[in-house]
C-alpha cells in the first residue's frame, strides 16, 4: 500500500485518479503488460581493453595524472570515439601552447577540448591572436577553456 500511496501522491494533481478507482484497479486481476520500452538501454561506447590501454598510456605519457586520465576517459566528451591518431594529433596541438599543470586541469575539466579537430583549434587561436596576446591567450586556456568553444562574435563582444 506504500507504495501505492507513493505513486498516487507523485502524480501532479490535475491528473490523479480517485483513490476508489486506483484501489478497484490494483485489486482486480487486470496484468499490467509488459512494453519494449521497459528494456530499452541507451547506447553505450563500447571500447576495447587495448584502446583503453592505448589512450591511458598516451595521456600518461603527455603528463596528466592517473586520476585526470580516468576523468577524461570517462567524461561524456567522446574521448574513446577518436582513434589513437587524432587523440595524438590533439594532444600535440594542446601541448604546443604551453605545459603546464593548469593546462592538465583545464583540459580534464573541458575534456571536449581535446576532440577539436586541430586546424580549428589553431584557427581559433589566429582568431584569438587579433584580440590578444599569445600570453594572454595561454591564460584564457587555464582561467577559461571555452574561450575555443564559443562563438567567436560573443568573445569579442566581451
Amino acid at each position: 500500500m506504500e507504495c501505492l500511496r507513493t505513486f498516487i501522491f507523485r502524480i501532479p494533481p490535475k491528473c490523479r485518479l480517485s483513490v476508489t478507482n486506483v484501489i478497484r484497479f490494483s485489486h482486480s486481476s487486470v496484468k499490467p503488460q509488459s512494453s519494449n520500452t521497459s528494456k530499452y538501454m541507451p547506447p553505450m561506447i563500447l571500447a576495447s581493453e587495448k584502446k583503453i590501454t592505448v589512450f591511458t598510456n598516451l595521456l600518461l605519457n603527455y603528463g596528466f595524472s592517473k586520476g585526470q586520465v580516468n576523468h577524461i576517459l570517462n567524461s561524456p566528451a567522446g574521448i574513446l570515439n577518436l582513434n589513437e591518431k587524432d587523440l595524438t594529433a590533439n594532444l600535440l596541438n594542446w601541448y604546443s601552447f604551453e605545459t603546464s599543470n593548469k593546462l592538465y586541469t583545464a583540459l580534464t575539466a573541458n575534456a571536449e577540448l581535446l576532440t577539436l579537430d586541430p586546424k580549428y583549434v589553431n584557427s581559433r587561436f589566429t582568431e584569438l591572436m587579433t584580440l590578444f596576446t599569445k600570453t594572454d591567450i595561454n591564460k584564457l586556456l587555464n582561467t577559461c577553456p571555452k574561450v575555443f568553444l564559443d562563438d567567436f562574435d560573443v568573445i569579442r563582444k566581451k
